[in-house]
């Protein structure tokens, strides 16, 4: 949280969601390609100007949070992932911006 008491955010592309989501429904795991794509894009998004002394949680639905940590725990371990269930209506936001999806 900054100092105010607002928390720093940053998103998916919905398309990484209805991707993972996709896999979860079919029961498949996410091609190498496209996970490598999501961690370059959630690394870019971190090592962004406006992000410097700042660590941003990464909001997702509630539906592919545990997916997205196992995930992201492979080489992001500190990275903080909260699905929107878990943020209180009162908490502030402040948006980084969003990972992009780069075909």
């Amino acid at each position: 949280m900054l100092p105010d008491g607002t928390l720093p955010v940053f998103t998916l592309d919905p398309r990484y969601e209805r991707e993972i989501i996709q896999s979860m429904e079919d029961s498949t795991s996410l091609s190498p390609q496209l996970m490598q794509r999501l961690l370059r894009g959630i690394e870019k998004t971190l090592k962004g100007d406006k992000l410097k002394s700042i660590q941003p949680a990464l909001v997702c639905s509630p539906q592919i949070r545990r997916h997205l940590r196992n995930i992201a725990d492979r080489l992001m371990p500190s990275l903080v992932i909260l699905s929107s269930n878990e943020i209180s209506s009162n908490t502030k936001l402040y948006s980084l911006g969003m990972v992009s999806y780069e075909d």
